[in-house]
């Protein structure tokens, strides 16, 4: 059995500087946020990825170097996976493929709607959920190595919201 803890970015800037959507940075509130998810997710056990993975854009990566450091990461260790930027599901399942069999607990740090659309195919469902920002979905693969992910593997542990916690 593998574990997977998806997490989307915290809130970010409306605008980048130079108006890209990619560029954009998280927000006052968004690094508030992540940083209070952050102590949150040290406190829960079932929550010690092996592997933190992130969308290289940098809202996303900037709240998953914030999880990593609450979960007792170096910034360093978090692993930049461009096919997760505006990721469909099959890109995402191909960043979860890619992923080294030793690592039996990966936390995947990206964006809306891929995030939701991964978590609603892997647990079986359709819209089970729509993940708000710095949402984190935990659950469990019936697989023994990330290579056989396939849909409806998956098993809802928990699912953690800004608004349910703060």
């Amino acid at each position: 059995m593998l574990t997977l803890t998806l997490v989307r970015h915290a809130k970010a800037e409306r605008d980048s500087a130079d108006g890209s959507d990619y560029s954009r940075k998280l927000s006052d509130r968004g690094l508030t946020t992540a940083a209070r998810m952050g102590a949150f997710l040290s406190e829960q056990a079932e929550i010690r990825p092996d592997r933190p993975v992130s969308s290289p854009a940098p809202r996303a990566l900037a709240t998953a170097h914030v999880l990593a450091k609450a979960l007792g990461h170096l910034e360093s260790a978090v692993v930049e996976a461009d096919k997760a930027y505006e990721a469909s599901v099959g890109e995402l399942v191909t960043v979860l493929r890619q992923t080294p069999a030793e690592c039996r607990h990966l936390m995947l740090t990206g964006h809306n709607p891929g995030l939701t659309d991964l978590a609603n195919w892997l647990a079986g469902a359709r819209k089970l959920w729509d993940l708000p920002t710095c949402g984190v979905v935990n659950l469990r693969l019936a697989v023994e190595n990330w290579a056989e992910v396939a849909p409806g593997c998956g098993t809802l542990l928990t699912l953690w919201t800004p608004e349910e916690l703060f």
